[in-house]
């Protein structure tokens, strides 16, 4: 290993009118891991992106063995390597199935529905359900729903009289 060294000091961050982080400073020596946790919105992504010189703090430095990163970016990016996250896959419809489904659209699977479709629900902008069966308010045990009625918005019938 070598004896590369990131340091931060001092760091301070903004989004929009927003003071995401205070004052934030560590070390980290060759082999050493940074663990970021933190809620939505509290400047995870922020902090990253200015570790790796693709935003600048307000205030504060990043250095990369005792060197501003900002001095030579260049040099500093050749030695890194950043793997970013991509935006979340998001449907514009997501089309499910389901074994029954409530006048207010609760949805409960079988089988192997239950892997898959309750994700499906959540990736799509618009849900539409076609479940073998459509039965009142109540009918599906709390227990059993598994999509709950927020996440769909059309229910479609199925025309049985063809098979």
């Amino acid at each position: 290993m070598t004896d590369a060294r990131l340091e931060v000091e001092n760091l301070h961050l903004w989004r929009g009118e927003q003071h995401v982080l205070r004052g934030v400073h560590f070390a980290l020596q060759a082999g050493q891991c940074l663990e970021v946790t933190g809620a939505n919105g509290s400047g995870k992504t922020s902090l990253l992106r200015t570790l790796c010189g693709l935003m600048y703090p307000e205030e504060g430095r990043v250095l990369w063995n005792g060197s501003n990163v900002r001095a030579d970016l260049p040099a500093f990016h050749a030695a890194l390597l950043y793997l970013g996250h991509e935006p979340p896959l998001k449907a514009d419809f997501a089309l499910i199935g389901a074994k029954r489904c409530d006048y207010q659209g609760n949805l409960d699977y079988a089988l192997t529905a239950r892997n898959f479709n309750p994700v499906m629900a959540m990736a799509g902008t618009t849900v539409i359900v076609e479940p073998a069966e459509i039965v009142p308010t109540g009918v599906i045990p709390p227990d059993d729903v598994v999509t709950p009625h927020v996440l769909v918005d059309h229910i479609i019938e199925m025309d049985r009289s063809h098979g």
